[in-house]
């Protein structure tokens, strides 16, 4: 049955249009799910690139690229970050990880 759902009649994979088809189409929950991930994708990257807004209002006596490299220590630590987290959501399993980043970051 598996083998039917994954591929056609002709041994070619489905195309995404296809599968939904086969789910029973494109409905309200769709819509949704494609609304909240699509705003919460938005906060993830306005959270991410706020940095790149700010430095420039910061009023030190630092130069273009001193600016440059404090905003380029934000995507280094978020790019570090994400192997710690992976790393131990690996070990450790994904709920707990999830939580503790929650406790450690709010």
């Amino acid at each position: 049955a598996t083998e039917r759902l994954i591929h056609n009649t002709e041994e070619e994979p489905l195309s995404i249009d296809e599968c939904l088809v086969r789910a029973g189409g494109w409905g309200s929950h769709q819509c949704r799910l494609m609304l909240s991930l699509g705003a919460c994708t938005a906060a993830a990257a306005v959270h991410m690139l706020q940095p790149i807004f700010l430095v420039p209002l910061i009023s030190w006596d630092l130069s273009t690229v001193q600016r440059g490299l404090i905003s380029s220590t934000f995507f280094a630590g978020y790019g570090s970050g994400v192997l710690l987290w992976a790393w131990m959501s690996d070990r450790r399993g994904r709920r707990p990880t999830v939580l503790l980043s929650f406790l450690l970051s709010n």
